[in-house]
């Protein structure tokens, strides 16, 4: 009987058996690349809205580069149509006259979108700051 159950645990374990948990969209994997102005942007936050709040985060690393990730440890975004948005990631509570160096455009007033296909999805962004 136990080894029925170490065998029961470590499908449920093994990455190729993942089940869906209940209530989370389907998902596809989505990394790419964030830059602004020519330049990859590190520590930035790239989030993800598919409708019915489907959010969606990752982290840019030193070049660029994010992943994204849902709630229970599972990677990907919602399949369809995603808001996108990209701020700067601080790790302690700004100052008073804290401006983000990424533009409202890309953050709280953000016009990026992303359509979210079945299978890994590669979507870059190249953000301009000037004209």
């Amino acid at each position: 009987m136990s080894q029925l159950c170490l065998l029961a645990a470590a499908a449920v374990l093994s990455p190729g058996c993942q089940s869906r948990v209940a209530g989370t969209p389907d998902l596809a994997p989505v990394s790419g690349t964030v830059t602004i102005d020519g330049k990859p942007a590190d520590r930035a936050i790239v989030s993800f809205e598919a409708p019915g709040n489907k959010v969606s985060f990752g982290n840019t690393d030193p070049s660029g580069r994010y992943e994204l990730h849902y709630i229970h440890q599972a990677k990907g975004a919602a399949i369809g149509a995603n808001k996108v948005k990209i701020t700067t990631r601080i790790d302690a509570p700004p100052g008073p006259g804290y401006v983000d160096p990424i533009p409202a455009t890309f953050n709280t007033r953000s016009t990026l979108t992303a359509e979210v296909r079945k299978g890994p999805n590669t979507i870059d962004f190249a953000l301009k700051t000037k004209e």
